[in-house]
């Protein structure tokens, strides 16, 4: 008899918090919810934990930001200055709409990676 489940339909999102409440509040463990949209303030009512993944996936996004922004200006800045049409590189503020799009591919690739080892 410990696979017992309950089944509940609710109308209204404040019926549903309501209900889970009761449930709680009786010793019954809520495992999930579901609804086609977000209820806010579900979670702490059900016991679901805040995560931190948003705020391990915004470091590893900006290591990768920083990484691609280093690289960047140590290859085409410093280490192999090109003058291009007369146009010298002389500081990674001049040309930085240039780095934008390798910039923020690196950021997402750190992210992701990040993520997947976390």
């Amino acid at each position: 008899m410990a696979n017992k489940v309950i089944y509940a339909v609710y109308e209204d999102p404040e019926q549903l918090k309501e209900g889970a409440r009761k449930l709680v509040s009786n010793g019954i463990k809520v495992k999930d919810t579901w609804s086609p949209f977000p209820i806010h303030g579900i979670d702490p009512i059900i016991g679901v934990k805040r995560t931190r993944l948003a705020i391990v996936a915004f470091m590893f996004g900006i290591t990768g930001t920083c990484l691609a922004l280093l690289g960047i200006w140590y290859m085409n800045i410093f280490d192999w200055p090109m003058n291009i049409g007369g146009k010298p590189s002389f500081t990674l503020y001049q040309n930085l709409p240039a780095f934008i799009p390798v910039t923020f591919e690196f950021t997402v690739l750190c992210a992701a990676h990040g993520m997947s080892i976390t």
